[in-house]
């Protein structure tokens, strides 16, 4: 990865404003895994993203996987699943950054 300057919440924003761009009504973002890379040596982690979408929008996948090849990979796709429970129809798309802390001025 290349960017490793963003924060969880620019992530959430960026997760959440494209897929409203792709037809997404109501996405939601919540964050599964934060694991620090190398403790001894970084304060840098990797954090999993998870979005929350209606099931079945290839459109919607395909535009966010866009987005992340076109954003210099600062966070990528790494997988999906499906809530199979309740017939809820809603996809989980998983997404994961390098998070570094931003330096306060």
């Amino acid at each position: 990865m290349i960017n490793v300057n963003l924060t969880e919440i620019e992530v959430t924003e960026k997760l959440i404003t494209k897929s409203k761009e792709l037809g997404e009504v109501s996405p939601r973002v919540v964050i599964v895994q934060r694991t620090v890379i190398n403790p001894s040596k970084s304060i840098k982690r990797l954090v999993r993203f998870a979005l929350i979408v209606s099931a079945g929008n290839e459109k919607l996948l395909d535009g966010l996987i866009a987005e992340c090849v076109s954003n210099d990979m600062s966070f990528y796709f790494v997988g999906s699943d499906i809530n199979l429970q309740n017939d809820l129809n809603i996809e989980y798309l998983y997404f994961e950054a390098e998070i570094m802390p931003k330096q306060i001025s």
